[in-house]
């Protein structure tokens, strides 16, 4: 008998992910009890440093504290460097992803790739894409980036795999970065060697503020985010 193989999400179509969980298969497909999750809580504010910056590991920094949103250009028509501004945690969520996948971190490099060294408004994940084809750092790093946006989650396939090779993505949520840094599903598995992935639950991070969010299977507010964000590294 041909093997046949589906992927599901009961939570939503879902892809790429930080740290992953597997949950052990049950004898027979079944479906998680809907739960509701309380509404986000306020964004803390965070003043984003260097320092903060050089303290990204495993995909995030949780550093607490105030953050501006307000900002401006140098006289020379550039941001001071360590000026704070409402685009700092696109940047901060974008080079966690990217480091996940290898990619040191260059915060100059990146405000001025992405937003040509300025602070403005956030335009959300479509900014992103500025870093799509070769990039070169000053340290002789060449690589190259690829970005998907998506206005709902990724495929479940492609997010189980990426899981498993912790590359986590960002997600847009009241217009705000997170970095999906955990998934948890479960692998039913059958006699013919077909297997369905079932998404039980997706863990948030805030790059800067460190505010975690959890969508469980059913939530509805798992269905409003704005958007997603998948990059691809080569070399």
């Amino acid at each position: 008998m041909k093997a046949r193989v589906a992927v599901l999400a009961l939570l939503l179509p879902a892809m790429m992910m930080g740290q992953t969980q597997s949950a052990p298969p049950p004898s027979s497909p079944s479906q998680s009890s809907p739960s509701t999750s309380p509404a986000p809580k306020k964004k803390a504010k965070h003043v984003w440093t260097n320092d903060d910056i050089r303290s990204i590991r495993g995909g995030i920094s949780t550093t607490m504290g105030g953050r501006s949103t307000s900002g401006g250009t140098s006289a020379t028509g550039q941001r001071p460097a360590d000026e704070p501004c409402e685009l700092d945690p696109w940047v901060a969520g974008f080079m966690a992803v990217l480091k996940a996948q290898g990619v040191p971190v260059n915060q100059k490099y990146w405000q001025t790739k992405l937003f040509g060294g300025v602070c403005k408004e956030a335009d959300g994940l479509g900014a992103l894409t500025a870093a799509d084809g070769v990039n070169s750092f000053d340290d002789g790093t060449n690589f190259t980036v690829r970005t998907q946006i998506s206005e709902t989650w990724p495929q479940g396939a492609s997010m189980v795999e990426a899981a498993k090779k912790d590359h986590p993505f960002l997600v847009s949520y009241n217009h705000e970065p997170y970095v999906a840094v955990r998934v948890n599903w479960i692998d039913h598995r059958y006699s013919d060697g077909g297997h369905v992935y079932v998404v039980s639950k997706v863990t948030m991070k805030h790059p800067l503020t460190g505010e975690v969010i959890v969508f469980d299977a059913g939530d509805p507010d798992a269905m409003h985010i704005d958007g997603t964000l998948v990059a691809t590294v080569g070399r």
